[in-house]
């Protein structure tokens, strides 16, 4: 679907549910242009998989994308815990500002 509908994804802000290691995420990372890319779940072992995924793609510091030579999308690992309004509101401060976007 990524690559058939990438066109939808492209300057979006995409907030992946549930990511688990972060595959799917990462495939809208590579075939798309998307503004930013929140990888979320609510299991410690699961972010934990995705910051370590995310470190081998990501160079040190700025969190762009730079092995992703067509990327220039920000990705960011998130605790989302369902039903925790608090855990959303970070999220969309982190990602939409102040403005809540």
């Amino acid at each position: 679907m990524c690559i058939r509908d990438r066109d939808q994804f492209a300057g979006e802000s995409i907030l992946e549910l549930g990511s688990g290691v972060g595959v799917g995420g990462m495939a809208v990372l590579s075939t798309a242009s998307p503004k930013v890319v929140v990888l979320s779940d609510c299991s410690l072992v699961s972010l934990a998989m995705m910051t370590c995924t995310l470190r081998r793609w990501v160079g040190p510091g700025d969190g762009h994308l730079r092995s992703l030579q067509h990327s220039t999308a920000d990705c960011a690992v998130a605790k989302l815990r369902w039903g925790n309004t608090a855990d959303l509101d970070q999220i969309k401060l982190a990602v939409f500002g102040a403005e809540g976007g």
